[in-house]
């Protein structure tokens, strides 16, 4: 569980009202700095004020182009919620904040020149309860399999390997979820009791973007039968990745997975016809592949199941499919190849 707010808190603190000293410092505690520095200039520059601020902080602005704000999870596929302007971001920031002041009770009156100034409710602070459960027990090594970089820096092996669920233990349960199958890509390793209402998760995430988790495994396809895997698989919440399934080197389908949860159906089952391979021992390789953007790249893997029967008079159609087969996709049409 990451402390930002403390980080900013630090800022604040120690930086004691200096802006370069207190943006440093906070930047200088890792972990989420895109966020966290950005919280410390606002206080402070808040209390100073847009006029007093020194010249540097605001020279480099380009205030009239259009840009991309509020961001949602399909931003990337084209989706965006807000266009503006960095003056309408600064309107926008405005009027939220008049909302805020008000629902907490205070006020906004005017000067004597007609200027709007805001007054501000004092209130003691409530201490947030401890951490519970949620972040101590079953299931806390998969939630924490990415810790960033930084923080890999201030740990040891041992203590990172427990952290993320990447030793031994973990390699040793995932040997038991899918024998046979090997893990590639330098990946993190994490198990999970429980996620999205399925017990005994395994869950990869790659270590960067440019890599991508790789399940492999030599399969032997019986002759003279019609044989079909389906592979159950889900992405985090916030997250998205993509599936892709290559046999005997060929990309035999490609699926994004993203969003899912939203529809209370999380779990996506991709199915590979694997006929084709009848008779011959092939590579099935099931990867965990990161998106170009680089958002929460995890994958939650459920099952990895195969089923062969007798064959139909169109083995490529499957008309007469198992009962498994009769379910979609669970409402999404995905890219196959």
């Amino acid at each position: 569980m990451y402390v930002n707010h403390l980080y900013i808190v630090l800022g604040l603190l120690y930086g004691e009202g200096d802006l370069d000293e207190s943006l440093r410092i906070c930047i200088r505690a890792g972990d989420d700095t895109d966020s966290n520095v950005p919280a410390v200039g606002g206080v402070l520059f808040t209390t100073l004020g847009y006029s007093n601020l020194p010249e540097r902080f605001k020279a480099p602005l380009d205030e009239k182009t259009k840009l991309h704000y509020l961001f949602d999870n399909s931003a990337w596929l084209g989706h965006v919620k807000g266009v503006y302007t960095m003056q309408e971001v600064y309107e926008a920031s405005e009027r939220v904040a008049r909302r805020v002041i008000l629902k907490a009770g205070g006020r906004i009156e005017k000067d004597a020149s007609g200027e709007d100034f805001f007054l501000l409710p004092v209130s003691d602070p409530k201490p947030s309860r401890l951490a519970g459960p949620e972040f101590t027990g079953p299931g806390t090594e998969a939630r924490a399999a990415s810790a960033p970089g930084d923080t890999a820096e201030r740990l040891t092996k041992e203590e990172l390997a427990r952290l993320r669920g990447t030793g031994p233990g973990a390699e040793s349960a995932f040997a038991q979820w899918a024998p046979g199958w090997t893990l590639s890509g330098g990946c993190d390793l994490g198990l999970a009791a429980e996620i999205y209402g399925k017990e005994n998760i395994v869950v990869t995430y790659p270590p960067d973007k440019n890599t991508a988790c790789k399940l492999s495994k030599q399969v032997t396809i019986p002759g003279g039968l019609q044989t079909m895997m389906q592979v159950v698989v889900a992405n985090a919440t916030s997250g998205a990745f993509t599936l892709v399934v290559n046999v005997g080197g060929r990309e035999a389908f490609v699926g994004h997975v993203y969003n899912r949860w939203r529809n209370e159906k999380p779990w996506m089952h991709a199915y590979v016809d694997l006929t084709p391979w009848a008779g011959k021992t092939t590579t099935v390789e099931l990867i965990n592949q990161p998106n170009a953007r680089w958002n929460y790249e995890w994958a939650y893997w459920s099952d990895i199941l195969f089923e062969s029967k007798a064959a139909t008079s169109e083995p490529s159609s499957w008309r007469d499919k198992p009962a498994w087969l009769n379910s979609t996709n669970e409402g999404r049409n995905f890219q196959r190849k």
